[in-house]
């Protein structure tokens, strides 16, 4: 039987993509429930069998396993559970073979690090990566609709600027959202043996985030190699011309990982890229309707 399902958070910017993404791939389903995260309470989604919580982490941490009964799944899009290793993280196009290892939730990976992870999962085939610098530059809509909105008002952080904090400060200097980076894409790699570094941008871009990466490999790097790898993978575009390199305007509501600027760095064992995906889309809410779809009888 089509399940019936809840979206919590169904008003937020993410929420609003998923509804969308449901309906335009003609997800089967009894009823899409859309709720609210102001007020909420488990009472009102009792009925649900697939529950997508696109909400704070806080909500998710106060009532997901509540939400767990024996038919019932929660895929949660915070980070409350990304981290615990009794939860699966799917990413799909890279193991959703796992979706079937759950205790009743799934966690959907940060949006920033989709397209990273499936670009590094590609390269480290055939080259044993060392190290991997990346700075992102995230667009407003990332941190939700008020930040979104306030890129257009005068006297606000972001408005005309550019700010080197995604989220707040840990005690070691970095964000929470540095530390989302490079722990997620740990995790959804499998350890795999190389170090990540991040330093997380926030700029006055609706939506799509862009990454600059630099990867350092024990062998030396084949550009036109490297450029018919990632060409042949599915739902992932690469930018011959350099001058063509994607931006977040010119993938906005596209599906996909956009790759660009490819080239060498200081040595041929230097390789340095631009990804730019839509974070409302590729970068979260296409990815849990991804899991869902995992979810359903083959």
């Amino acid at each position: 039987m089509a399940p019936r399902i809840a979206v919590v958070g169904a008003r937020g910017l993410v929420g609003e993509t998923l509804i969308q993404v449901l309906k335009q791939r003609a997800f089967p389903h009894a009823g899409i429930q859309a709720v609210r995260v102001r007020d909420f309470t488990p009472e009102q989604v009792t009925d649900a069998d697939l529950i997508f919580l696109a909400a704070p982490a806080a909500l998710s941490k106060q009532w997901a396993k509540e939400l767990v009964a024996e038919r019932r799944v929660v895929i949660d899009l915070s980070d409350a559970w990304r981290q615990d290793p009794s939860v699966p993280l799917l990413l799909s196009g890279l193991n959703l073979e796992c979706v079937d290892q759950h205790q009743g939730i799934l966690a959907s990976p940060n949006c920033t690090n989709g397209g990273l992870v499936r670009v590094l999962d590609v390269l480290r085939r055939t080259s044993t990566i060392r190290k991997v610098v990346v700075t992102t530059f995230q667009a407003a809509s990332g941190g939700g609709r008020q930040l979104l909105q306030s890129i257009q008002t005068p006297d606000t952080p972001l408005h005309a600027n550019v700010l080197p904090q995604c989220d707040r400060f840990t005690e070691d200097g970095a964000t929470l959202e540095e530390h989302r980076v490079v722990q997620e894409s740990l995790r959804l790699l499998g350890d795999p043996g190389f170090e990540i570094s991040a330093t997380c941008v926030r700029v006055p871009v609706e939506v799509g985030h862009g990454l600059s990466v630099w990867i350092e490999a024990e062998q030396a790097f084949n550009l036109h190699q490297v450029q018919q790898k990632l060409q042949a993978q599915s739902n992932m575009e690469v930018a011959v011309n350099a001058a063509e390199a994607p931006t977040p305007k010119s993938v906005c509501g596209q599906e996909g990982v956009f790759v660009g600027r490819l080239r060498l760095g200081a040595s041929t064992k230097q390789l340095q890229l631009w990804i730019v995906t839509d974070n409302l889309l590729t970068g979260a809410a296409s990815n849990a309707v991804d899991i869902a779809t995992a979810l359903l009888p083959q």
